[in-house]
């Protein structure tokens, strides 16, 4: 079987313990398994950054936790604060952006004769 490419990619950024595994799993759990995929890059990166260095030691101030906090501009902004409900309607309306995109890839790639 071959794989399918990624018709949607959304890339998650925020800082250490802001909640990118919570809200990525709620995002994964409503689209399923089956058509969705997480990929997490921090946690890979780390270790070979600190292997090359011969580190065991992370600061969370460091580039890597800060780096974005000013200077990009990002397509949508989800607030992780603690006020389940606040989140939840921000992720439908994400999911309602998701479904539209991919109700509109679907419709171009559709072959007429």
């Amino acid at each position: 079987m071959t794989p399918t490419p990624p018709r949607i990619i959304l890339l998650f950024s925020g800082k250490r313990k802001s909640g990118k595994d919570y809200v990525t799993d709620l995002i994964q759990k409503r689209l399923t398994a089956e058509i969705c995929c997480i990929l997490r890059l921090s946690a890979p990166l780390k270790q070979q950054y600190a292997k090359d260095h011969n580190v065991c030691v992370c600061v969370d101030d460091a580039e890597s936790e800060c780096g974005l906090d000013e200077g990009v501009k990002f397509d949508w902004i989800i607030r992780n604060d603690g006020a389940d409900d606040v989140l939840e309607e921000q992720l439908e309306g994400l999911l309602a952006l998701i479904k539209a995109r991919e109700d509109s890839n679907t419709q171009n790639s559709i072959k007429l004769d």
